[in-house]
């Protein structure tokens, strides 16, 4: 009976009947992926709107999302949202105004980074410790 094969597998009794429908039902215990029903909540990001934003930096994707549809959402979120979508780099060209506003950024930095004194700057792509002259 399902109530020993439960007990003998220490599973539960549900996980047995269920699987046992499963099978009954499609003669697999296994679904097809591609069956499953979408779970959670419709995506907002979709190829057709990041083509129509192809210069837009992930921090902005971010910014927009609150200001437009209420939503919070963080970097990496993001990233593995438009990595879903087959969206991994962008190549192109940057328009005047996302170039305009990446020279902004850059001059508003190096204001910021200007009022620290050089030795607390840590440049991760070249950092060392040299043993010999640090001690």
């Amino acid at each position: 009976s399902t109530t020993e094969i439960a007990k003998n597998l220490s599973m539960s009794l549900c996980v047995i009947q269920c699987t046992l429908q499963l099978y009954n039902e499609i003669g697999s215990v296994v679904k097809d992926p591609k069956t499953y029903a979408k779970k959670g909540q419709a995506r907002v990001l979709d190829t057709d709107s990041m083509e129509r934003h192809l210069d837009i930096y992930l921090d902005e994707l971010v910014k927009q999302l609150m200001e437009q549809k209420e939503i919070g959402v963080f970097l990496s979120t993001i990233q593995w949202s438009l990595k879903l979508l087959g969206i991994t780099t962008k190549n192109i060209f940057l328009s005047k105004a996302a170039a305009e506003c990446c020279e902004d950024s850059c001059n508003h930095f190096q204001l910021l980074i200007s009022q620290e004194a050089p030795e607390q700057l840590i440049f991760t792509d070249e950092s060392v410790v040299n043993m010999l002259t640090t001690y």
